[in-house]
């Protein structure tokens, strides 16, 4: 069992199905109910607006904004269950690693059972942040068993190049068939901090911000991504870093 409550939040363009996930997530005194909307949109703005959410029940087809777009644009440590009246998304879902995916309409029994996987990736989650804090990657750099370690401390900033990723260190550039969400897994998120959809900063690195760009280290220069420059400022807040 969870000791600490687990903040939830629902995005689902049916009311009535929001409604019914709702009285589930009740159920359980370790399950708070934080949000919910039916605009995609709004809800991205208030998820980046924070504070953010443990666990988010994800509706897939929507207008203006489908679950599928939505989770490119959220951080890499909320837990996503799916929830979508169509099974022909379930691949797609779990392309995008999701914790689970749940067939409207949802009865509590499956709803129960997604919870209970939802304790055991928190618990092992919380098992991995105090045990295996990294201090650097290992990198595929093309061929077979041709790997590169990085440390941490040296990457200054990852952008995402169509099918790969480029980390950008002091000494070299690194290239690697990775998808830029999942990278974001394996870094700190103390030091760490997505800013656009292509890129990744490493925040001890910042000299300075201007508008809508960032200047790093070495006068690299990365745009801010209108998602997440809220939650960037509150970060470099946060950790006192001075805006020029």
């Amino acid at each position: 069992m969870l000791s600490n409550t687990l903040n939830c939040y629902i995005i689902d363009d049916e009311f009535h199905s929001i409604e019914n996930l709702s009285m589930h997530i009740l159920k359980f005194p370790y399950l708070y109910l934080m949000g919910s909307n039916t605009d995609p949109v709004e809800a991205l703005t208030e998820i980046k607006r924070g504070p953010k959410p443990d666990v988010l029940f994800l509706d897939i087809n929507m207008p203006k904004l489908s679950g599928l777009e939505i989770i490119e644009l959220i951080d890499e440590d909320i837990d996503i269950i799916f929830i979508t009246a169509y099974v022909s998304y379930a691949v797609d879902a779990f392309e995008k690693a999701a914790l689970d995916f749940l067939l409207k309409p949802i009865s509590f029994q499956r709803f129960e059972k997604s919870v209970q996987r939802l304790q055991k990736n928190m618990e092992s989650k919380n098992y991995h942040d105090v045990t295996n804090l990294k201090k650097s990657i290992y990198i595929n750099t093309g061929g077979k068993g041709k790997f590169a370690q990085v440390e941490l401390s040296d990457i200054i900033f990852i952008e995402a190049v169509g099918h790969y990723i480029l980390i950008q260190t002091y000494d070299e550039i690194f290239k690697t068939h990775l998808a830029i969400k999942d990278i974001g897994k394996d870094l700190s998120a103390q030091i760490f901090s997505r800013v656009h959809k292509s890129f990744i900063i490493n925040l001890d690195k910042i000299k300075s911000i201007s508008g809508s760009q960032i200047i790093l280290q070495r006068d690299f220069r990365v745009p801010i991504g209108d998602f997440y420059r809220e939650q960037l400022m509150e970060r470099i807040n946060a950790k006192k870093y001075k805006r020029y």
